[in-house]
Formats: structure tokens, C-alpha cells, sequence
């Protein structure tokens, strides 16, 4: 995925988002980008949808999308049909993703 032109990372090293284990300054600083982002949803989307293995991608360090989608979307809400189901992006289109503090 390449970055669009009105991405908080365009023109940032990407060593910043694919930091050292360990490096937790690095984190900070990529999910403070990503925090300010204004494609963070597809971003997050494309990670999850395509299960990036490595890096931060929409505010989201490998172990969160990791998590998110080993436990899936929540419960379907009364009245929604199994077609209308969400994907794993599920997580991407919700505020209550609680990212880790590092």
C-alpha cells in the first residue's frame, strides 16, 4: 500500500513504523503520526484485510492487530443478519479499539 498524498506518514521514514523490538520511543512517535491521521480507518483496514504481519499500520502495533483478529468482531447486534456481518476490519470502524500504552 502506498501512502496517499494527504497521509500523516507521507514522507516519514518508514524505519519509524517498522521499529527495533524494544523500541518503544519509536512506537510513541508512529502512533502519535498515525493519531493524527486522516486515513487512519483505511489504513487500519488495509492491515487487517491483508494481515500485515510487521510494522505499525493505522495506529495499530503488530500485537493489536494480532489480538483483533484472533477474537474477531463483537457479537452481532439483535436484528442483523449473518449477511450483514462485518469482516475482520470490523475493528477499524470502531472507537472502542483500545490501543496499548506504550
Amino acid at each position: 500500500m502506498t501512502a496517499p498524498r494527504i497521509a500523516a506518514c507521507r514522507g516519514t521514514d518508514t524505519a519509524t513504523f517498522f521499529p527495533a523490538p524494544g523500541d518503544l520511543a519509536t512506537v510513541r512517535r508512529a502512533l502519535l503520526i498515525c493519531g493524527r491521521c486522516p486515513v487512519l480507518i483505511p489504513c487500519r483496514r488495509y492491515a487487517l484485510d491483508h494481515r500485515e504481519r510487521y510494522g505499525i499500520w493505522g495506529g495499530l502495533t503488530e500485537e493489536t492487530r494480532e489480538t483483533l483478529l484472533r477474537i474477531g468482531p463483537p457479537p452481532a447486534e439483535p436484528g442483523v443478519t449473518a449477511a450483514e456481518s462485518v469482516s475482520p476490519r470490523w475493528a477499524a470502524d470502531t472507537a472502542q479499539v483500545v490501543l496499548p500504552m506504550v
